[in-house]
């Protein structure tokens, strides 16, 4: 599956694209654990180019500090490490035993820093040991997972693709326990894989530029996509949108299917403060909305609601383009029923930063922490204030 990220440029699949093209070997998976896997193998990744750089310039920088991790509802299991600002040489042994992305969508990262060594007394580092399939650094071995994975056999002695005489399996039973196993580089598995049995196969495709963005964009999160979006609105194609002043779109943009909607919400966001980007519609899924507010910007999917009843519906087909949702609202709700809509919005979606709003001329903010026991009370207040 991890082989299959990739199309044959060498580009990273959209999730929707890649998703399809593992339906045949997924049968068995979750559509919410295949978007971790992807995710997780995307991270991984990154922090492999990263690790590449951090030895090209290690004689500068010599040392990494953990950094926090960007997810909205973090896990525990690395607090430890960026709490205490961590920082060890990138040669370090630590590295090869713990580094972000050893658990299943880690949003952590490594800077790389000229600062001293900072080794916490009393860190105990074998006390959150990475998840299974995660335990090598892929800056280190290549390999985005290791063979410990679930997907791998425990043993070459039971591996479906070790089929012949009793002898060789005998032997491979030997050679695995002398040895090791090594099923990323197993000729038995190579022969099988795809790659190697459709040669005569028509290339992909090659994917545009915007494709290639927003792509990248899906596996970022922090600096590293705030970064990415100011990189796509300022490549000189975003242009001023007329007689809508501080909205900004491409040529052509006014003839796509929800162009009205998006520049409605880019005028209230305006409004309230914002220069707004309306974004297009390649093959790769993409925000609806970008705003920049002074050093801040941020990315929107905009859901208008037309129907009295339409919150849920909406709100459960968010996450893919962003992991901020902004509801335009054209229609008079219950807001003790929205509450609760935008409460399941967060519960379902994991990496949800933010539902934003837009009641008439009122901009109304939902964020994570916001949550408590008295949420939908406190809602309903801000709602019909």
């Amino acid at each position: 599956m991890a082989a299959k990220l990739l199309d044959s440029n060498g580009n990273l699949k959209p999730f929707r694209q890649w998703l399809n093209d593992v339906s045949s070997i997924s049968t068995h998976h979750c559509g919410a654990w295949l978007r971790t896997e992807y995710d997780t193998a995307v991270i991984r990744a990154h922090n492999a180019a990263d690790w590449q750089s951090f030895l090209h310039n290690k004689d500068v920088m010599p040392n990494l500090r953990w950094m926090p991790t960007t997810s909205p509802n973090p896990e525990s299991s690395h607090e430890v490490y960026w709490k205490a600002k961590l920082t060890l040489p990138v040669d370090d042994p630590f590295w090869t035993k713990h580094h972000p992305g050893d658990r299943w969508n880690c949003k952590c990262s490594l800077e790389q820093t000229d600062d001293p060594v900072n080794r916490p007394s009393g860190l105990d580092d074998s006390v959150d040991q990475p998840q299974r399939g995660l335990e090598n650094n892929p800056g280190k071995d290549g390999q985005t997972f290791s063979d410990n994975h679930p997907y791998y056999p425990a043993s070459c002695s039971v591996c479906p693709f070790n089929k012949g005489s009793f002898k060789n399996r005998l032997l491979s039973f030997f050679s695995n326990h002398k040895k090791g196993k090594d099923c990323n580089n197993c000729p038995k598995v190579d022969k099988k894989l795809p790659s190697n049995q459709n040669k005569d196969n028509k290339k992909e495709k090659p994917m545009t530029t915007d494709e290639r963005r927003f792509t990248e964009l899906q596996g970022m999160s922090g600096k590293m996509r705030s970064d990415k979006l100011r990189e796509i609105i300022s490549d000189g194609t975003y242009k001023p949108v007329k007689d809508h002043k501080g909205v900004f779109a491409r040529l052509g943009a006014d003839s796509e299917p929800d162009y009205e909607n998006q520049l409605f919400a880019a005028d209230r966001a305006v409004e309230h403060g914002n220069t707004v980007y309306i974004m297009p519609n390649p093959g790769a899924p993409s925000p609806d909305l970008v705003f920049v507010r002074k050093n801040l910007i941020k990315d929107y999917e905009l859901k208008t609601l037309q129907g009295k009843n339409s919150a849920g519906n909406r709100l459960k087909k968010s996450g893919d383009q962003s992991n901020r949702a902004l509801l335009r609202m054209a229609v008079d709700y219950n807001a003790r029923d929205l509450a609760k809509e935008v409460k399941k919005y967060f519960d379902k979606n994991p990496n949800g930063v933010e539902v934003l709003i837009y009641k008439g001329m009122k901009e109304l903010s939902i964020r994570r922490r916001d949550l408590n026991k008295d949420f939908v009370k406190q809602f309903m207040y801000r709602y019909y204030k």
